[in-house]
């Protein structure tokens, strides 16, 4: 049964385009198909919340977080509290070492809102080892500072 609602998935997907598609998926119009599959083709189409609601992988997850300018940012804020903990964190990592500049104010917000979860330290460490690559971006290395002062007074708490 998986298998027939995943080829319906992708005949929809594949003649009426991404929209169809997605608003498919979003419906939750099928409740047993091949998510790995359904998730390559996603990410094919461009769909990358879909992607991320579907792929498993940590290494999957990390080539599709890092298209921040092709999500929407509250969601993917709140995506991660659906991480484990090292999962995040990695996931962080990854997005400050594709473009530190795009993703350096998105990776604080959810800094921010997982820091206990997180644990501050560990958030701490992440971007201190990515402060010295932004020596040139006065916003960026404010913010972090910023974010580092925070991470510190909450630390000792």
């Amino acid at each position: 049964m998986g298998w027939a609602s995943s080829a319906t998935w992708e005949d929809g997907a594949l003649c009426k385009g991404p929209k169809v598609a997605d608003a498919i998926l979003r419906n939750q119009m099928f409740t047993y198909y091949d998510r790995a599959h359904i998730a390559q083709l996603c990410e094919k189409a461009g769909l990358l919340q879909q992607v991320l609601e579907h792929y498993t992988n940590l290494s999957d997850i990390k080539r599709a977080v890092v298209h921040t300018h092709l999500l929407n940012h509250e969601w993917l804020v709140n995506f991660f509290g659906s991480l484990s903990v090292e999962d995040s964190v990695e996931c962080l990592r990854a997005m400050l070492s594709a473009n530190i500049r795009q993703n350096l104010q998105l990776c604080v917000q959810v800094a921010s809102k997982y820091h206990e979860q997180l644990g501050t330290q560990a958030l701490v460490e992440l971007l201190e080892s990515f402060k010295s690559y932004e020596e040139d971006n006065t916003v960026g290395k404010t913010m972090a500072e910023d974010w580092l002062e925070l991470g510190w007074e909450r630390a000792v708490e």
